[in-house]
């Protein structure tokens, strides 16, 4: 379905820009002609349907030709961070056993191939089911996730969003996001390639030349992370830009502050719209208005929402630990057989609540709620109290278990030099309960995070 799809746009919009990065740009029909001779490369190379391929590129049209050429195949295609550590490929080298890994530096010799045959392969395309892609991901414990996603499963999750946001072949969709991350993977490159819309690609992330991209491409649709839009906010230019043209500019992976949030519609005219998904469920719920701010908004088409309770019932009170059910969910975990409930519904790891309209409010994440003398405390609480102290810029609580087993509260704080930990434990005092304030506080120059701004849990609780 994924590349009958795909194919469909070939057909209609042939001419029309598919993707295009810093360095060229590829019609729907060049950009066809390239998978299919990149296919026939890898297919000499011996790649087959039981094959397992690392992608680990820059965003480049190149990426996406040579990802296309690999799961048309129906090789499984890895990807990853151009920037991940030795250790990292090795680990999964080990537990995948992948037969290549494709690099910026190896990528043409990888796809050389010189055929003067006049009858070229007929292409067979990979079933439904067939597994395409593997995300690597990890929780707050650091724990390695491989989670697999099948063409039916992309297919679902880009006609999400094309039903939410309205995405048209006339759209054209700004990534400054890494196409290596399940967000940007669902979000931009199915839903732009189902839909025969345009995608723009950035390398990397600088807010003015997002902006000059933006209004230089006439974009009608782009999404990006919270740490993206505080970095708009803050940033200034010498002359001002009105979103107002544009669709929508949606959120993920994360919250909007409410400063952020209010601050960047007034700045540049356009409201943030949020999105809440994950690696395993692909974007499931979806804001698109301004009236039910801070809720991530309502499920999606498809998507089966319930709260329950500690014991597994259904909760009565429209508050509870969020499972999820919807066509977009992954296959599983790589190496692991039990993921889903005998129903269906998979479990978030968050806390949510939903209102009389059907908004969906994000609480916590139950793993983090962290039990202190029988008193449990959720460390996003703690957090936001936290941000309101005036020179705090960011900050980051949380729990961490001692030799012990003993849990207690940490938090890293970054802000302007003249923060002071025995001033901010005197405000502690005043607006949070005793058990409730980090047993332990460092000042750092910045909080650890991941590419796409996310905490870096691992390395946070390596600092204590």
């Amino acid at each position: 379905m994924l590349f009958q799809r795909i194919m469909e746009q070939v057909r209609v919009n042939k001419n029309k820009v598919a993707i295009k990065d810093t360095r060229r740009a590829l019609t729907y029909s060049e950009l066809w002609d390239e998978v299919y001779k990149k296919r026939e490369a890898a297919i000499h190379r011996g790649i087959n349907s039981n094959s397992k391929v690392l992608l680990k590129m820059e965003n480049c049209c190149e990426w996406l030709s040579s990802f296309l050429a690999f799961a048309i195949i129906g090789a499984k295609v890895i990807t990853v961070s151009p920037e991940s550590k030795e250790e990292q490929i090795q680990y999964l080298r080990s537990t995948l056993k992948f037969s290549y890994e494709i690099t910026p530096d190896n990528c043409q010799n990888f796809f050389y191939f010189k055929d003067d045959a006049e009858e070229k392969t007929d292409i067979l395309f990979p079933n439904n089911g067939a597994e395409v892609v593997y995300h690597i991901t990890s929780g707050s414990t650091g724990e390695v996730k491989i989670c697999i996603r099948t063409s039916e499963q992309l297919v679902a999750e880009g006609e999400m969003y094309e039903e939410r946001l309205n995405i048209t072949s006339q759209d054209v969709i700004v990534c400054p996001l890494p196409l290596y991350h399940s967000f940007a993977f669902g979000a931009v490159l199915i839903s732009g390639l189902i839909t025969g819309a345009t995608i723009v690609l950035m390398e990397r992330f600088t807010p003015r030349k997002y902006l000059q991209i933006l209004k230089s491409e006439k974009a009608s649709l782009s999404f990006i992370v919270p740490v993206m839009a505080e970095l708009l906010v803050k940033v200034k230019c010498e002359e001002e830009y009105d979103l107002s043209f544009m669709h929508y500019i949606v959120v993920g992976t994360g919250i909007v502050s409410e400063k952020v949030f209010f601050e960047f519609q007034k700045k540049f005219g356009i409201v943030l719209s949020s999105n809440y998904g994950s690696s395993e469920t692909g974007g499931v719920i979806t804001r698109t208005d301004s009236k039910s701010y801070p809720s991530v908004g309502k499920a999606m088409k498809g998507v089966s929402i319930q709260l329950r309770a500690d014991n597994g019932s259904i909760s009565s009170n429209n508050e509870g630990q969020l499972w999820i059910k919807a066509p977009s969910v992954m296959k599983g975990y790589y190496g692991q057989e039990y993921v889903f409930e005998s129903d269906n519904f998979f479990f978030t790891g968050d806390i949510a609540r939903i209102d009389q309209y059907g908004n969906i409010y994000i609480l916590g994440r139950l793993k983090n709620i962290v039990s202190i003398g029988g008193k449990k405390i959720n460390p996003v609480y703690v957090e936001n109290v936290i941000k309101l102290y005036p020179d705090v810029k960011d900050t980051v609580v949380l729990g961490k278990r001692k030799e012990n087993n003993e849990e207690v509260l940490v938090a890293l704080i970054s802000g302007r030099e003249n923060l002071n930990l025995i001033k901010i434990n005197e405000y502690l005092k005043e607006k949070l309960e005793r058990y409730m304030i980090p047993s332990v506080i460092k000042i750092v120059e910045s909080i650890p995070k991941n590419s796409i701004g996310k905490v870096d849990c691992g390395e946070v609780l390596a600092l204590f």
